[in-house]
């Protein structure tokens, strides 16, 4: 796993993002976001728990097109779930 950082809009803020490498033979890249989907509310705006700042936001990242409509099916299917008091694809994700 390798870790980026992404600068934000002002001086300290800054996210680090990690890129996770897996096999798909093991597991897809599906439940690796079904995962991520259930130990984090990315429903909330810049916070994470009693974590709160532009470190805490979310992001789904991904290698391809078929990955892209796989985190655009898996939000769909988070936010239909109702598992977060908010929808997750309400207009803040950039997919």
């Amino acid at each position: 796993m390798a870790h980026v950082l992404v600068p934000g809009p002002g001086p300290g803020a800054v996210a680090a993002i990690p890129e996770i490498v897996f096999d798909p033979a093991v597991a897809d890249y599906r439940a690796i976001l079904e995962y991520f989907f259930q130990i984090h509310d990315p429903s909330t705006r810049n916070r994470q728990g009693n974590d709160i700042g532009l470190s805490y936001r979310s992001a789904v990242f991904y290698a391809d097109e078929e990955q892209r409509r796989i985190a655009l099916d898996t939000i769909a299917d988070v936010d239909a779930s109702g598992l977060w008091r908010r929808q997750v694809g309400r207009g803040k994700w950039q997919v």
